[in-house]
């Protein structure tokens, strides 16, 4: 979806929402970074950071893109892409892996931090370890899920990676449901009416225009859902930890990385089950992307459970 015109240029919607989310993450390391809290948990990273907070978004914008759109590819449409080789830089069509995202951009911050190693023997300055790489991945952590939630706002405004359809069971007097909602044999979400009048005020059923046969096509907004559980709920979580904890030293490294992980791939794994886009891509009783899940919360357990010397 174009939102306006520069110079006969379209500038789209949902880059508006990447934008808008590269400034508050800029923002906010280099505000921590200014505010010198950076040091109180690894005064390496500090050194690392003072000046380079833009050269280091500028390697998560570079990572996170290639590693997002590699991780369409490779993972979500290999056979089509290898097809249509030509349609891999072809990111104006749509793509984008989130879990991609996070591998290019892991792969970038290392990098970045590889090659802007203090070089000093200083006895101020821990050793540059896996620590550092973890001090930083807890800072991403905690404001990632903003961008999460504009880049979900981004689809709803793109019309995609939408729900199911939802009628109004209460309008559909062959069909009488027990509770608050059914979900018929074909797929269809059937909700009371008093629940389906709340959801529609709330914009949690869009008529996302799916197909031109039928005139208000409802469909459940996985977009809002996704919105609130994959970004809103955990930047909340995580923000609180790590502004009265982190920031302080009094939380240890690793913890804030691994609850990202782990929050952020259970809301996954359960919006798995109503978005119209993975109901095709099961292997063994889940979708790929619940794979995909499941190794990222043991991920995110062994940072935060296992032993420090182990690690």
């Amino acid at each position: 979806m174009i939102a306006f015109h520069i110079f006969g240029r379209p500038v789209y919607r949902y880059g508006i929402m990447y934008l808008i989310g590269f400034l508050v993450g800029y923002w906010f390391l280099w505000y921590i970074v200014k505010k010198q809290y950076v040091a109180k948990v690894s005064p390496t990273l500090q050194t690392i950071l003072d000046g380079n907070v833009d050269l280091l978004l500028t390697y998560i914008i570079i990572g996170g893109i290639l590693g997002g759109r590699l991780g369409e590819v490779l993972i979500y449409e290999p056979s089509y892409y290898f097809s249509h080789p030509d349609q891999i830089l072809a990111t104006r069509n749509g793509g984008m892996s989130f879990i991609g995202w996070i591998v290019g951009a892991l792969i970038a911050v290392s990098l970045f931090l590889w090659f802007h190693k203090p070089k000093t023997n200083a006895s101020t300055l821990q050793r540059f370890n896996a620590s550092t790489f973890f001090a930083l991945t807890d800072m991403m952590a905690a404001i990632a899920p903003f961008g999460i939630m504009l880049g979900r706002i981004g689809n709803w405004l793109n019309r995609e990676l939408y729900g199911p359809l939802v009628y109004n069971a209460d309008m559909i007097s062959s069909r009488m449901i027990s509770g608050l909602w059914e979900r018929s044999g074909d797929g269809v979400l059937l909700i009371k009416g008093s629940l389906y009048t709340t959801m529609q005020k709330l914009n949690l059923i869009f008529d996302y225009g799916t197909t031109q046969m039928y005139a208000g096509e409802m469909r459940l907004n996985t977009n809002f859902l996704a919105s609130f559980g994959e970004g809103l709920l955990i930047l909340i979580v995580l923000q609180t930890l790590f502004w009265t904890k982190r920031r302080y030293g009094k939380m240890r490294a690793w913890i804030l990385s691994g609850l990202f992980l782990i929050l952020y791939s259970l809301v996954r794994f359960v919006l798995e089950y109503v978005r119209m886009d993975s109901l095709d891509d099961y292997i063994r009783g889940l979708t790929s992307t619940q794979w995909l899940s499941i190794v990222m919360v043991v991920m995110g357990a062994v940072l935060i459970w296992w032993p420090r010397k182990a690690r």
